[in-house]
């Protein structure tokens, strides 16, 4: 079973312009949409963090 991603690691994703060339087109879509709604709401962190760990 692979290690989890720490929060730390899934919210850097979320709050910095990581380069997601490599990333699936789905992942792409979802964590755009994430960031999206943080710029809107930056409270939301913890539980956008949760619904990238799925």
């Amino acid at each position: 079973m692979p290690t989890p991603v720490p929060d730390i690691i899934l919210q850097r994703v979320l709050t910095r312009q990581k380069d997601l060339s490599s990333a699936s087109l789905a992942t792409k879509t979802l964590v755009l949409r994430l960031r999206s709604d943080l710029t809107a709401n930056p409270w939301l962190l913890v539980a956008q963090t949760a619904e990238l760990r799925g």
